[in-house]
């Protein structure tokens, strides 16, 4: 079998529906207010892999952030964010975009700070007020449980927001920004633990230069699986296959073929790798 690259987990694409990220800030303020709380709502389509038949099943999505400040510590905004994805329609949850995250952040620049959060981030949390026609380092949300899990570093977290000029959006002047990750190492694939998974994401965001409210946001994120070169069994193998049909037997006393509904499970599993 040959190495070979497979989509095998997620393949998403967001664009942001909510009118922006303007409640962050407003003109006349310096600084995130102590008291935020408050909700953004994202529209989407998701991929996921159905590991029974190896194709993506897609799916229209919604996903709701609620951002609350908890407190102040030592000048530094702790803040709570829920984020909550459902399946348009049906209402069911996508547990694996659900979370509850811990940010300590700078409320003047919008600088993570270490120390403070549910895990030492670097750069900023979102655009901050202000904002100047240059490059910022960005903290990449996506890879924060490869990154507690030690898969990724910090600084392989976070992202660089490239200043790509001005442009209008809605009739509303706004400074464009564009990053993205490629083959980042985030794990290995729970289902086969020698297949290593990877991610890459690219993100465009349209900015209100005075606020740093993001007017505008296309993401595309995926995820994928290779396959390795499986010249042993894998170390959690434990598959069955299972026959269903009729069997027909020769009955030596009555000398008559007698038919029989059968099930055969054969079962093979690795006990020690």
């Amino acid at each position: 079998m040959k190495k070979r690259d497979v989509l095998a987990v997620v393949a998403i694409l967001f664009f942001l529906v909510s009118p922006s990220l303007a409640f962050y800030v407003v003109p006349s303020m310096k600084r995130l207010p102590a008291d935020l709380d408050e909700s953004v709502s994202y529209d989407g389509r998701l991929g996921m892999l159905d590991q029974t038949t190896y194709k993506l099943s897609y799916s229209d999505i919604s996903i709701q952030r609620h951002i609350t400040a908890l407190r102040e510590e030592d000048g530094v905004l702790i803040l709570r964010e829920d984020i909550e994805a459902t399946v348009k329609g049906t209402g069911e949850k996508i547990p694996e975009l659900c979370g509850t995250y811990i940010w300590g952040v700078d409320p003047y620049t919008v600088e993570n700070v270490a120390g403070y959060g549910d895990l030492d981030r670097i750069g900023k949390w979102v655009f901050p007020i202000g904002v100047s026609k240059k490059d910022y380092l960005v903290w990449n949300q996506d890879l924060d449980d490869a990154c507690k899990h030690g898969y990724v570093t910090p600084e392989e977290a976070a992202a660089v927001g490239k200043y790509m000029g001005e442009e209008k959006r809605a009739g509303m002047k706004t400074y464009k920004f564009f990053g993205g990750q490629e083959n980042v190492f985030i794990g290995y694939f729970p289902e086969l633990p020698e297949a290593p998974m990877y991610y890459s994401g690219e993100l465009t965001a349209w900015v209100d230069p005075i606020t740093g409210a993001i007017v505008d946001l296309q993401k595309h994120v995926s995820q994928y699986v290779k396959f390795p070169d499986l010249h042993k069994l894998p170390s959690n193998l434990n598959v069955s296959a299972v026959l269903v049909g009729k069997v027909t037997i020769l009955n030596t006393t009555s000398a008559q073929y007698e038919t029989y509904n059968a099930t055969v499970s054969n079962n093979v599993a690795v006990e020690n790798a």
